[in-house]
């Protein structure tokens, strides 16, 4: 007679409950590193977007200054001297990434033609978790963080 080898239920059992446990610890890990990812994407989609409403200003696109305006969960690239007073029809919106917010002590402005910073200031980017990264901008336009 031959013996067959095969596979207990206990041992099947005890199987999916290693794997169990091991998707379990590690989905809070995966978790924080997206969040992290989010907010470091976020800070390189503003920076990005600030360095476009710059080259929009150096560029002396529209015969005007630009600008950013940040809003809880998108950034608005601007035509004008400030965002009260400016061209809706040329507003660039960009969204950031889920997640995370920006604020911002003030609407940033870049000079036409120097594309100097008029109104320099600082954006914070934020994530669910509460971690920040602060974004300055200096009279030269140069972003720092």
């Amino acid at each position: 007679m031959v013996k067959l080898s095969a596979f207990t239920l206990v041992e099947m059992l005890l199987i999916i409950a290693i794997m169990g446990v091991i998707v379990g610890l590690s989905a809070p890990v995966v978790r924080l590193s997206q969040i992290s990812n989010n907010l470091d994407l976020a800070a390189l989609t503003t920076t990005q977007a600030i360095k476009r409403a710059q080259l929009l200003s150096m560029a002396v696109a529209e015969d005007s200054n630009w600008g950013l305006n940040a809003g809880t969960s998108s950034l608005i690239i601007f035509k004008g001297a400030n965002f009260a007073t400016r061209d809706i029809n040329f507003d660039e919106v960009w969204d950031m990434p889920s997640g995370t917010s920006v604020t911002s002590t003030a609407s940033i402005v870049f000079n036409k033609t120097r594309g100097d910073c008029i109104t320099p200031g600082q954006l914070f980017v934020s994530s669910v978790n509460n971690a920040t990264k602060i974004l300055v901008i200096n009279s030269k336009g140069t972003v720092e963080y």
